[in-house]
Order: C-alpha cells, then structure tokens, then sequence
C-alpha cells in the first residue's frame, strides 16, 4: 500500500510552518521526516509513527487509535 501522500503534506507542511529543520527520506511503502537526523514521525499506508519523548508517552498511548509500535524482529 502506497504512503498517505495528502497526510505527509499536511506534516511537511506543519513542519514548515514551525520553521523546523528536517529530512524526508522516502521509504519502499511510505515516508519519513527526520530531525537532526533522527525520524520524529514517520507514515507506512495510512499508519502514522511518531516519536514523542518519554514524558509524553503515556498520554500519546492514551489517544484514541494509538498503540505501541511493534518492535522490530531480528534476522
């Protein structure tokens, strides 16, 4: 499934108007935005991923529709 490239707008274009310093890297199903080279949020299909700080993590998992990213399996 393709990236939401109308949701990456919108954050590019939040991250603009914040005057934020940032990257996009372009994945094989979606898309990044990375700042001081590391990803703050991030877009595969229509899930979103964001990175927020550990004293913001409680309330994030709080919001309606938000869940634990799923970690990584080793090869």
């Amino acid at each position: 499934m393709a990236c939401d490239e109308d949701l990456a707008d919108r954050v590019e274009c939040s991250l603009r108007k914040a005057d934020v310093s940032f990257e996009t890297k372009h994945l094989k199903d979606g898309i990044a935005f990375l700042v001081d080279s590391k990803m703050c949020v991030g877009f595969e299909g229509t899930g979103l991923i964001a990175r927020v700080g550990p004293e913001a993590y409680q309330d994030a998992l709080a919001k309606p529709g938000a869940e634990k990213m799923a970690e990584p399996v080793a090869e």
